[in-house]
Order: C-alpha cells, then structure tokens, then sequence
C-alpha cells in the first residue's frame, strides 16, 4: 500500500504546487458554505461543517512542507502568516461592524461592544454577548483563532531543531487536550486551546513528515484514502465530544494522505476552475455568510422554496469570494510579494557589496499552498 520512490520512482510534482490540495481546500469552503446556506433554509447538512476539519489539517501539512523548504525565523514566520491572514480578515470584520451600524444586522448591532470587536480583530478567544458561543464577531472567524494559536507555537518551535520541534508540537497539543479533558476549564481561552480539534494540525504536520521523505501511498491507495477519508467526514455522527473528533481526524487525515500521495505522484490532473477554487477559497469562507444572509433575505421576501434558497446563497457566496479575491486578496498579495522582493533584492545588493557569500533563496514561498 506504500512504496518507497526509490524503487517506484514516482514521478513527482512541483515542490511549489500541490493541486489536489487546492481541490481540497475548495472542496472544504464548499462544504461549510452549503452547510451555512441549508442552515439558513432550514435544511440539515451538517456534515458540510466538516471541511473545516480538513482545512486544519491541510494547515498542519502546509506549516511543515513551507519550514522545510526554506528556512524562517519565528518572526519571519509569524509576520509571513500576518501578512495572509490578517487584511482581508479585517476588512471582512470592520465591514459587519459597519453593516451593524447601518442597520443590516440589527441582531449583531444589539451586541456589539468595544471590547467584543478588539477580542475578535486580535484572535482572543471570549464569549459573545447574546449567543455566549467563544465566536468573533466575523463568525467564521473562530477557526482563524486556532489557526493564530498554531501558528504561534509552530513559530516558538522554529528555533529548534525539526526533530524536537515535532515533539513540542505533538506533546504540546496532546497535553493540552487531556488536560482539558481532566480538568473541565471554563474560561474561553482554555476551552479553546484544550479543545480536541488542535490535533488536526498535529496530524498535517505528522502526514508533512511522514511524505517528504518520498514514502507515499500508491495510486489506488491514495484514491482509496482520499475517498474513504471523504465519506469518514460525511457520515460520522455528530456525536459530539472527544470520540467525533478523533473520527474527523482520521477521515482528514486520510483524504489529504491521499491527495497528497497523488501531487508527489504527478497524477492529479490541473484543473482550471477547481485551482481557483482553491485559490479563492479564503476568500470565500470569509465573506460567504453575507450572501448567504442576503439570500435568506431574499429567499423570505418572495417565498422561495429552501433548495432554491441554498441555491442562490451557493452561487452568492463563490462570487463574493472570487471577486473579493480578485480584487483584493490576490492583488494585495503580488502587493507583499513586490515587497518582499525589494527587500530581498537590497539585502542582497547590500551583502555583495561588503563581499557576503550567502545567497538568497527566490523560490516562490508557498503559492498554491495558502
């Protein structure tokens, strides 16, 4: 079931792009929109809600794969993720607050505070008045609050050794949520970093490990894995607790086992749309819930039936996200690379000058991986 490829010699992809994890991540955006979109209906798929499993796991693969190919700092890191993440989620919050103000979320205008708005720009975890549920006021939002917290431990292992930081990652989380388990916390930041669902990107990160060193899974396997690691995340009940999540875990971590096999194969075919998809798939989790209220709307006003509801709130919620990645997520990204480069480029015009002999790596950083 998995060969080594120095004997199979599989041929591989680019170090740069893995498309299938791209499907993926279009996949799982797809998923938690039509999951919001039935919600709104009052139609059940909720299993739509597990793509962010998968995007957690994709997370911990993409954090190891980017470290081992080109060496950062912590701050290097952390200001790399910052740059990512933070614009576009900022914007997306600062225009519900906005929103709020002028009247098209009169439930969200009743709640908001100060101090609920500052908590969800800088990811601190807390409880949000009216609902009590530890979300921001971007309610996709709560996912980048792990995101931040991996993030900032995946960072304070930079400064050790791969091998040692793996072990900070792995018994970091798992410590976390047994003590969280033991010792039943309250308070919204422990509740957060003590849940289970931190152990999916201690699972990207094991599968990042597990197929750099080229033992990947063969190609029936692989879409074996995939699939089967699909329909894990479908028909797991939700039964809440620690036994749901280790489920979704395996069925992650299983799918993207696959998908991954199969980019370090070179068998997943490019595909345009789903590419851009994945591309834009951010985007689309960030401000998908906007058309999707916009179609609940207007799903009430003309007495549409649900499925024709869930329907226009799909296709609202890809075209706000591919617009607001075309015109925002992607140029403002060339934006920081320009600059990166710049910097990169009179660092090194700097170091020829005093005779430095150290050269700068230009590979692309992580494009196709974000």
């Amino acid at each position: 079931m998995v060969e080594s490829n120095r004997f199979s010699s599989p041929t591989t992809a680019s170090p740069d792009t893995y498309p299938g994890v791209q499907y993926a991540r279009a996949a799982a955006a797809l998923g938690v929109l039509v999951f919001h979109a039935a919600q709104r209906a009052g139609v059940d798929f909720a299993a739509g809600a597990r793509g962010v499993d998968l995007f957690f796991v994709i997370s911990g693969f993409i954090m190891w794969t980017i470290s081992a190919r080109r060496r950062r700092s912590p701050s290097e890191f952390l200001r790399a993720r910052i740059e990512r993440i933070v614009p576009l989620y900022w914007l997306a919050t600062l225009f519900m607050v906005a929103a709020a103000f002028a009247g098209l979320f009169p439930t969200l205008r009743q709640e908001l505070s100060w101090s609920h708005v500052l908590q969800s720009l800088f990811f601190i975890p807390h409880f949000a008045p009216g609902s009590g549920q530890i979300w921001p006021v971007l309610v996709p939002g709560w996912t980048l609050v792990f995101e931040m917290i991996f993030y900032l431990v995946f960072a304070a292992g930079l400064a050790l050794a791969p091998r040692l930081r793996l072990v900070l990652l792995t018994g970091l989380f798992i410590g976390l949520v047994v003590a969280g388990s033991v010792l039943t916390p309250k308070d919204a930041i422990a509740l957060t970093v003590t849940n289970p669902l931190v152990l999916e990107f201690v699972a990207g990160v094991w599968l990042a490990v597990l197929l750099r060193g080229r033992r990947v899974l063969s190609p029936a396997f692989a879409l074996w894995a995939a699939a089967s690691g699909a329909a894990v995340l479908l028909i797991v009940p939700f039964w809440g607790g620690l036994a749901e999540r280790l489920a979704c875990l395996a069925g992650a971590a299983l799918c993207i086992a696959g998908v991954v096999s199969l980019d370090l194969r070179g068998a997943t075919p490019i595909l345009k749309l789903p590419k851009f998809l994945g591309d834009a798939s951010y985007s689309t989790y960030l401000w998908h819930g906007v058309a999707v209220s916009v179609a609940g709307v207007f799903g009430a006003r003309l007495s549409l039936p649900p499925w024709a509801v869930v329907l226009l709130a799909v296709l609202g919620g890809l075209i706000a996200g591919a617009v607001s990645y075309l015109l925002i997520g992607r140029p403002l990204g060339r934006l920081i690379d320009a600059g990166r480069s710049g910097l990169r480029s009179r660092s090194s015009v700097s170091g020829s000058a005093q005779g430095a002999t150290a050269k700068v790596d230009r590979r692309p950083g992580a494009h196709g991986l974000h």
